[in-house]
């Protein structure tokens, strides 16, 4: 399986769902069958920046950072402090995630630990920024992940999510369009590389949006971060 699809099966799992069978036609669409009538095809939600008249995808610098610091986070393995704190992440391209920008993260968090009922800002390189907020109690580990914000993906968030699933909508319909008869219902499960996942304010934002017009019966946005967490974007408006 690729990513993505580890990720869609990993969320299916966790809906309990469990007569799921991957590729049951071999190469050719869906990706998955639920139940021997559900067909469900998968793709990657994702924005590209343009970089010397190349496009890129922006989650490639994203997932770098993330799992940076999320290595970074398990190493302070402290036992002994009050309460916790929330990183707030924000940076543009170019970044190199490399030795050195490890050990210059690794430094600030470990100089702020004196200080974690403090808020504070730290400028990690030019393109990279670290905001510390203190969490009002003490946490499973000593610092959290609280907001990632990359300043390279513009527009608003939801914007951005609703006009690139209506480009996967052709795309995906004219894909299946020769096995759309061979299966009862079709869901389409998009991993979320733009927004991670919508929250409740969000959701709201995107159904006030024109209704999507597709014959799939469900619409998964599933977050790469966390893929038991996803919503369906069909079944939730009125």
């Amino acid at each position: 399986m690729k990513k993505e699809e580890k990720l869609v099966n990993q969320y299916l799992t966790s809906q309990g769902f469990t007569n799921v069978v991957y590729e049951p036609d071999g190469n050719i669409p869906p990706d998955f069958v639920i139940n021997s009538s559900i067909a469900v095809e998968v793709r990657r939600l994702n924005q590209h920046f343009e970089r010397n008249g190349e496009k890129k995808p922006l989650e490639e610098l994203d997932y770098k950072i993330y799992s940076t610091f999320d290595k970074i986070i398990k190493n302070f393995a402290i036992d002994e402090y009050s309460h916790s704190a929330f990183l707030g992440i924000r940076f543009k391209r170019p970044l190199t995630v490399n030795k050195n920008l490890r050990n210059k993260i690794s430094e600030v968090l470990t100089s702020h630990l004196p200080h974690l009922d403090e808020k504070r800002t730290y400028d990690i390189s030019d393109n990279l920024q670290l905001r510390i907020i203190p969490a009002e109690g003490k946490l499973e580990s000593i610092y959290r992940f609280g907001t990632f914000s990359d300043s390279d993906s513009g527009g608003f968030v939801v914007n951005l999510i609703y006009e690139n699933i209506k480009h996967i909508i052709e795309e995906k319909e004219r894909k299946i369009a020769p096995y759309k008869d061979k299966y009862e219902d079709w869901w389409l499960a998009l991993v979320d590389t733009i927004g991670y996942g919508l929250d409740q304010h969000d959701l709201q934002q995107f159904l006030e949006l024109p209704k999507l017009d597709t014959f799939f019966k469900k619409i998964l946005l599933i977050s790469p971060l966390m893929p038991e967490i996803g919503v369906n974007l069909i079944n939730h408006r009125p």
